[in-house]
């Protein structure tokens, strides 16, 4: 129904995840039905690990971020906000 909409399809995952690590950590099995969710949404790998460091760590790195936007610090920010 959205698989036109990214930014919407992460949003929704975002909030899974959020749910799933709300007792501090994350099972196994829970990291699976994260994983394949990634798929079912059509989201890059990339932001499992990007909202586990900033969620469960609170360690967001600057190379994260340029991945989860999937770009890189050569970009201006009006390329970034094109893509």
């Amino acid at each position: 129904m959205y698989s036109d909409n990214k930014e919407f399809r992460e949003i929704i995952y975002r909030a899974v995840f959020e749910v799933a690590a709300a007792d501090g950590g994350l099972e196994e099995v829970e990291k699976n039905a994260l994983q394949g969710l990634l798929i079912t949404l059509d989201i890059e790998e990339d932001m499992f690990k990007y909202l586990y460091d900033e969620i469960l760590e609170n360690d967001v790195s600057l190379e994260n971020c340029y991945k989860v936007l999937e770009c890189n610090a050569d970009m201006s920010d009006i390329e970034i906000k094109r893509l």
